[in-house]
């Protein structure tokens, strides 16, 4: 491990999962963003090679814990940082092995972007969650991340998408900014910058941006801003 350079990946669309924290009487559910320990495995493996870490799990009075290490070649030894999980509803023993590993994996900086992750409220549709004993819960699969966008390892934008692939969420944390960060890349990749600057124009009725509160105006002058090319010399 360099531990100047040590760094992880963030998180794809597919590696995030989804669950219900709540679903209320009303079939209204409050979604949460997480991540399982294949993922981990898949990111330390990227990282810092199969043989660069290790796991071990250990109790401290009844309670299980894991630590992660990360070999560290400046100083020739193992670097470790652990914690504690939760059982799960099923198969507790394993939940909670498993979730001490994705938290000790949290510690090194794993997924930590998820920390940032808007509020999500959804009003379910009936195929969205199912009944058992009294209680309501979220179908499998019933949402998916569709796109995620971070600016300095925090979540800028976030769409998620029902069974049918319709967006049923969207937030963003300033439209404004986004509409700067596509019109920035556009401008990096060699578009002229007075052309985009029309193209704002032309779609928004004038170059000043900044009051852009709603997403479907600015997702046009973002399709606006995609679709500008050079002039031919």
């Amino acid at each position: 491990m360099d531990n100047k350079n040590l760094v992880f990946e963030l998180l794809r669309p597919d590696d995030i999962e989804i669950r219900a924290q709540q679903i209320t009487d009303r079939n209204r559910a409050i979604l949460l963003l997480y991540k399982d320990a294949r993922c981990d495995m898949r990111l330390l493996d990227k990282a810092v090679g199969q043989l660069g870490w290790q796991r071990e799990p250990f109790e401290i009075k009844e309670c299980l814990f894991c630590r992660v290490g990360i070999w560290d070649e400046e100083k020739r030894e193992w670097v470790w940082k652990s914690d504690t999980g939760s059982p799960s509803n099923q198969e507790a023993e394993k939940g909670h092995s498993s979730d001490s590993f994705k938290r000790a994996c949290f510690n090194w900086g794993i997924g930590r972007e998820l920390y940032t992750a808007p509020f999500i409220s959804i009003a379910l549709n009936e195929n969205e969650f199912y009944e058992s004993k009294g209680k309501k819960y979220l179908n499998k699969n019933a949402f998916r991340v569709g796109d995620i966008i971070y600016e300095d390892k925090k979540i800028i934008y976030l769409t998620l998408v029902g069974i049918d692939n319709s967006i049923r969420f969207e937030w963003c944390e300033s439209w404004s900014n986004l509409i700067t960060r596509e019109a920035k890349a556009r401008i990096d990749a060699g578009i002229d910058r007075v052309l985009i600057t029309e193209a704002i124009k032309t779609e928004y009725g004038k170059p000043n941006y900044s009051g852009v509160h709603d997403g479907d105006t600015a997702k046009k002058i973002i399709s606006a801003i995609r679709g500008v090319k050079n002039n031919d010399k």
